[in-house]
C-alpha cells in the first residue's frame, strides 16, 4: 500500500514541479476537467493518508463512515468532511484541513544526525526549505522518529513546525540506524545524507520494506564498491518486489565490475518487477556478459515489461547495435502493444537512416494507438522534429481521430521540444472536441508564444550591442 501510494504521488510532484502548484480546494479553471490532475487525486489521497496519522485509526474510519452516513444521496464538501471528522473524534482538525486541502505544495525537508558518545544524546536538525509563499506555508505536521539501538527500535513522535529545528533524543548507545517518517505517513520530499554504514544498516534490519528499498536506493547514489556485497545480499534474500528491484538498480548505479560479477551471480529474479529492476541495472554495463543477458531478457522473458526494460537498456548501452534486436521484438505480440511502444521508444537513442524510416512507419493513423505513441517518444528521444516529419506531426495535431495520440503530440513532442514550427497548429487546439487536448495546446502555445518572444528579445539585444560596437569602433578611429 506504501509502495503504491508513494508511487502514484510521483505524478504530483512531476505535475508540481514541470506545470504548476494549485491547492486541492480550487475554484479556478476554464473547464471542469481541468482539476482532476495529480492534485485532485494523488495529493488529495496522501492527504486522507495524513489525517488518518493525525486522528489514529479507529477515529479516522469512523469518521469517514459518519460523513458517508450523513451526506449520502446528498451534496457535501470538504468543510462537512472536516466536520464529521471533529465530532467522531473531539480534535482540532481546522488547522490541518487548512494546509492539506486549502494550501498549496507540500513540505521538503533537509535532516542531518548527529551523536554525543559522551551525553549518549542523538540529535536531528531538520530544516523545513520549500519556497514559503502565499500559497505555500511552513507546514505542521506530526512526524515519527525511529532509532534501532542494542537491536530494539524505539520511536519517538515530534511536532515539525518551524523552518528550523533541532531535535535531541536520549539513547542508551549509539544508533545503528536511523529513521525519518520511516512509515511514510507524510507527503513530503526529503534529502537527508546518511553514511555508507548507517545505509547498510537500515537496508539489513530495518523494520519498514519501504526503509530498506530507500536505502538501497541510496546506496546507488554512493557509488561505492563497499556496498556491493549488502545490496547483493538484500537482492537475494529480500521477499518484497520492490526492495529487490532497488537493490539491483543500486548495483547498476555503482556501474563497477564488481557490481556487474554480483548481478550476474545473482541469476534471474523469480518476481517479474525485480527482474525489471536487474534489466535496467544492465543498461549501465558496457561488458559483453551484460548485453548477451538484456538481449537473451528481451528475447526470452515471460513478461512483456522486462522485456520493455530490456530494450530501453539494450538501446542506451549498445545504441550501434541494438537495432535488429528492436525491430525483432517489435513482432512479438503483447497486452496493448507495449513491447513494440517501448522498442519505438528506445530507438529514441539510435541514428540511422533505417531508424528514422522505422519511426516513420508507424507514425500514421491505422497503426495500434501505442505503437504512435511509441514513435513519437522516439522522436522526442531523439531531441528534434526531421522536416520530412514535420507535415506528418502537423496533421496528427489537426486532424488525428485518437486523442491520446494528438494529447500526446501537443503537449509530450511539441511542447517539451519547443518546436515553433507548430505554433499555427497548436493554437487551432482551442476548438478540439477533448478538453484535455484543448487546455494542453492552450498552455503549449502560451509557452511557445514566450519562447519566440523571448528570442525575439535577444535577437533585438544583440543588434543594439552590435550597434554600439560598431559606434565605439567609430569613435577609436575618429580619436586615432
Amino acid at each position: 500500500m506504501r509502495w503504491d501510494l508513494s508511487s502514484r504521488v510521483e505524478d504530483y510532484f512531476e505535475e508540481d514541479k514541470s506545470e504548476y502548484r494549485r491547492p486541492i480546494v480550487e475554484g479556478g479553471y476554464v473547464w471542469p476537467d481541468d482539476i482532476f490532475d495529480g492534485v485532485l487525486y494523488p495529493k488529495a489521497a496522501s492527504m486522507l493518508h495524513e489525517l488518518r496519522f493525525l486522528m489514529g485509526h479507529d477515529a479516522f474510519f469512523k469518521g469517514v463512515t459518519a460523513y458517508l452516513k450523513t451526506y449520502s444521496y446528498s451534496t457535501a464538501d470538504t468543510h462537512d468532511l472536516l466536520k464529521s471528522m471533529v465530532k467522531t473524534s473531539g480534535l482540532q482538525l481546522d488547522e490541518f484541513f487548512e494546509q492539506a486541502f486549502y494550501k498549496a505544495g507540500h513540505p521538503e525537508f533537509e535532516v542531518a544526525f548527529t551523536w554525543e558518545d559522551e551525553t549518549k544524546m542523538a540529535t536531528l536538525l531538520v530544516k523545513q526549505v520549500q519556497t514559503v509563499d502565499g500559497a505555500t506555508p511552513i507546514f505542521k505536521l506530526p512526524c515519527e522518529i525511529a532509532f534501532y539501538v542494542k537491536e530494539e527500535r524505539v520511536m519517538f513522535k515530534v511536532m515539525l513546525d518551524s523552518t528550523e529545528q533541532t531535535l535531541t533524543f536520549s539513547l542508551s548507545a549509539k544508533p545503528s540506524v536511523v529513521e525519518f517518517d520511516p512509515r511514510r505517513w507524510l507527503l513530503k520530499k526529503v534529502k537527508f545524507d546518511k553514511s555508507l554504514e548507517l545505509l547498510l544498516n537500515q537496508l539489513r534490519d530495518s523494520q519498514e520494506a519501504w526503509s530498506r528499498a530507500e536505502a538501497a536506493q541510496g546506496l546507488g547514489k554512493l557509488k561505492s564498491d563497499m556496498a556491493v556485497e549488502g545490496l547483493k545480499s538484500a537482492a537475494a534474500r529480500e521477499q518484497f518486489w520492490h526492495v529487490r528491484s532497488n537493490a539491483l538498480r543500486a548495483l547498476g548505479e555503482i556501474g563497477s565490475d564488481a557490481a556487474l560479477e554480483a548481478l550476474l551471480a545473482l541469476g534471474l529474479p523469480k518476481e517479474r518487477r525485480a527482474r525489471r529492476g536487474l534489466s535496467n541495472a544492465l543498461g549501465n554495463f558496457k561488458k559483453e556478459s551484460a548485453r548477451e543477458l538484456l538481449v537473451r531478457m528481451l528475447k526470452e522473458d515471460e513478461s512483456p515489461y522486462v522485456r520493455c526494460e530490456s530494450a530501453l537498456s539494450l538501446a542506451k548501452a549498445w545504441p550501434e547495435s541494438a537495432l535488429p534486436h528492436l525491430k525483432e521484438a517489435m513482432g512479438v505480440s503483447s497486452p496493448n502493444d507495449t513491447l513494440a511502444e517501448a522498442c519505438l521508444d528506445a530507438m529514441g537513442k539510435l541514428k540511422g537512416d533505417e531508424v528514422n524510416d522505422t519511426i516513420m512507419e508507424n507514425l500514421p493513423y491505422g497503426k495500434p494507438t501505442r505503437v504512435r505513441i511509441g514513435a513519437l517518444k522516439a522522436i522526442k528521444g531523439r531531441g528534434y522534429i526531421r522536416d520530412e516529419e514535420v507535415p506528418i506531426i502537423k496533421e496528427i495535431i489537426l486532424h488525428d481521430k485518437e486523442f491520446r495520440v494528438r494529447l500526446y503530440a501537443v503537449n509530450d513532442l511539441v511542447r517539451v521540444l519547443g518546436d515553433r514550427r507548430f505554433m499555427d497548429e497548436v493554437h487551432s487546439t482551442w476548438s478540439d472536441k477533448d478538453l484535455r487536448v484543448r487546455r494542453k495546446g492552450l498552455e503549449t502555445y502560451h509557452e511557445l508564444a514566450a519562447a519566440t518572444e523571448f528570442s525575439a528579445a535577444m535577437s533585438n539585444l544583440r543588434a543594439e550591442v552590435e550597434q554600439l560596437k560598431e559606434e565605439n569602433r567609430k569613435l577609436a578611429r575618429r580619436a586615432q
